[in-house]
């Protein structure tokens, strides 16, 4: 004689009821179909065995499991535990919640720069190769919510960077140099420059 517990859906009471078993049953499968027959199916069923004492043994091959480890390890009670369709598309739904959480949480701790300009000036492209540079040596960047802070910073640093484009040869003769990192900007290792202001007159 065994007691069998089925609950469906987030585990609400449905029934229990105290059966015997008949010598050709094999499976927690065929227990089941009996006892439910055939209303919900067999797909996302979980098995759960005891004796009685509040500790539940969930079957690894669920229904497939052969009902005679019953007896072997002295047990008396089948939880049987049923995800209909409705209970797996709130699960599938709060996974999807979860994952939107994990993918703004990820955006907002990914290191923000300004976005790139369209370049119809030489300043314009000195903005933009400044963004590179600075991807590449300024791994964090800034925070989403520095975006104020950062345009700011980009701005008045090419202002100044522009400024003295077409001057450093008199900067340096005054031993004022540009700092090495700014080198590295694309018409800077061109041995060019991006002011050509100066170039016109």
């Amino acid at each position: 004689m065994f007691n069998i517990t089925l609950l469906l859906e987030q585990q609400h009471y449905i029934f229990q009821q105290v059966i015997k078993i008949v010598e050709e049953t094999c499976t927690f499968g065929e227990i089941y179909e009996a006892i439910t027959e055939g209303v919900f199916g067999v797909c996302n069923v979980r098995v759960y065995v005891g004796k009685g004492d509040g500790k539940w043994n969930n079957l690894k091959e669920g229904l497939y499991d052969d009902i005679s480890l019953m007896s072997e390890l002295e047990l008396k009670y089948i939880h049987f535990i049923v995800h209909t369709k409705e209970n797996n598309i709130v699960q599938q739904n709060q996974q999807f919640e979860r994952n939107t959480f994990d993918i703004m949480m990820e955006h907002f701790h990914k290191p923000y720069f300004p976005s790139i300009k369209k370049e119809d000036t030489q300043q314009d492209v000195l903005y933009n190769d400044v963004i590179a540079l600075l991807k590449e040596n300024q791994k964090n960047g800034w925070r989403v919510d520095q975006k104020k802070i950062a345009k700011i910073f980009i701005k008045q640093l090419v202002d100044l960077l522009w400024y003295i484009d077409p001057h450093h040869d008199t900067l340096a003769a005054r031993s004022l140099y540009l700092p090495n990192i700014f080198k590295e900007l694309s018409q800077y290792q061109c041995n060019s420059n991006y002011n050509k202001f100066y170039e016109d007159e």
